[in-house]
């Protein structure tokens, strides 16, 4: 599956064994699924809830309508998917891939996500809230209008990615890569850039109002500063080296983003 393990080593499971595994009806609770395949399945009005999804394939899959909620996803496969109308709620993804999934009117609320690839997937209006993202790949991603308030975005690439129209308020960006990255229209309030590289080379940047309220750190700014439009200079509050790890910390995902009851 994930890496070197191919689908060919999953147990391909039908539609009706998942109903069998699902004494609800359409939901599954509290399964262990292992190295199973659901490649190019077709799956709509489901819950999955308090389970684990381990090395699964569910590349080139149509998921509708689909809740999952407090259950943990590693190493499984969702390249070309296409996830439409979608909730993940409070879940953990660990190396994850996504190359070139479809996401339309998706939320992953409160997720903690680590290692995903994502580039050249099209995940418009994405729902980010209170979720945090890290070591992610976003790489010629579209993400036009997602919505990313209070969220926390650590060591993600973002180079070419498209972020017009994002909601970025609250939103921290640590160590990022965004040269390139489209931030036409995007809200930005209260939204820090923390030792990121390529501020200056994102796109659109003349279109943020001098009211807005953007937070750098100093290595950020000794970096981009001279090359910003006056309109974001006027925007910029510059802060401590220190600020995020002696001022308002960072949130842990264990705790503060409802995901401990997946790490067992």
């Amino acid at each position: 599956m994930h890496g070197s393990q191919g689908a060919s080593d999953c147990q391909r499971l039908t539609l009706a064994e998942l109903r069998r595994l699902s004494p609800r009806g359409r939901q599954l609770y509290g399964a262990y699924l292992r190295q199973y395949c659901f490649a190019a399945a077709r799956i709509r009005s489901y819950k999955i809830l308090d389970s684990w999804l381990l090395d699964c394939d569910l590349s080139d899959t149509m998921l509708t309508n689909v809740l999952v909620c407090h259950s943990y996803v590693r190493s499984c496969e969702f390249s070309n998917a296409s996830v439409r109308h979608a909730s993940f709620q409070n879940c953990r993804f660990d190396d994850c891939t996504f190359t070139g999934a479809q996401f339309e009117k998706v939320d992953m609320k409160r997720c903690h996500i680590t290692g995903a690839s994502w580039q050249r997937s099209s995940l418009r209006g994405l729902g980010l809230r209170e979720s945090r993202l890290t070591l992610a790949d976003l790489t010629d991603s579209d993400l036009g209008g997602a919505r990313l308030r209070d969220s926390m975005l650590s060591e993600v690439n973002l180079e070419g990615a498209n972020l017009a129209e994002g909601d970025l308020r609250d939103t921290v960006f640590l160590n990022c890569r965004l040269r390139g990255c489209d931030l036409t229209g995007a809200q930005l309030s209260d939204t820090l850039f923390y030792e990121c590289q390529g501020l200056h080379l994102a796109l659109g940047l003349s279109t943020l109002p001098v009211t807005a309220r953007v937070f750098l750190d100093r290595a950020t700014w000794a970096e981009a500063g001279l090359h910003l439009p006056e309109n974001v200079v006027a925007a910029i509050h510059c802060l401590p080296v220190d600020h995020l790890r002696g001022g308002r910390p960072m949130p842990e995902p264990a705790t503060e983003l409802g995901c401990n009851s997946v790490v067992r």
